[in-house]
C-alpha cells in the first residue's frame, strides 16, 4: 500500500527468531536475484485479479464503505494499477534491499508465550521486550 508500512507475518510460528532470520534472507535473495519475468508477470496478474475480482454484493458494500471512509476513489485504484504494471523486477531488487537495510531497526511483535521470547532475546540480544499481563 501507500502508508510505507511493510511487514511479514507468520502464524502459530514455534521458532520465530529464526523465521525472521528467514524473512532476512529472502529479502537479501530477491535484492541480488532479479525475479524472473513470468514470474513477475503472474505476481502482477494476481494482484491486478485480486484488486478487479467480482464481489457478491455484501462484500461490495462493505468493500465501497471502507474506501469511501478512507478515500480511496476510483482515480485511485486506477493509478494504483497502473503503477503495479508499471513495476520492473530491478524495481523489487531495489525494494528488497531498501527492506533489508531497514529489518535491523525495524520493529518486531512476537505475541506467545515464554519460549517464543527467550528464543528471540537468545537469537537477538539487543532485543527490546514489552510484556503484556495475562
Amino acid at each position: 500500500g501507500d502508508s510505507g508500512t511493510f511487514s511479514f507475518a507468520s502464524y502459530r510460528d514455534p521458532h520465530s527468531a529464526r523465521t525472521l532470520a528467514a524473512y532476512a534472507a529472502s529479502l537479501e535473495r530477491l535484492a541480488a536475484e532479479p525475479i524472473a519475468h513470468a514470474a513477475l508477470d503472474a505476481v502482477k496478474v494476481a494482484l491486478l485479479g485480486q484488486e478487479l475480482r467480482p464481489l457478491a454484493a455484501r462484500d461490495a458494500g462493505f468493500v465501497d464503505f471502507r474506501r469511501a471512509s478512507v478515500g480511496i476513489d476510483d482515480e485511485y485504484r486506477q493509478g494504483l494499477r497502473d503503477r503495479i504494471r508499471e513495476v520492473t523486477a530491478r524495481d523489487l531488487c531495489d525494494c528488497a534491499s531498501d527492506l533489508r537495510a531497514r529489518l535491523d531497526s525495524a520493529s518486531v511483535a512476537v505475541l506467545g508465550g515464554a519460549d517464543g521470547r527467550d528464543e528471540m532475546l537468545a537469537a537477538y540480544p539487543q532485543t527490546r521486550i514489552t510484556e503484556l499481563g495475562a
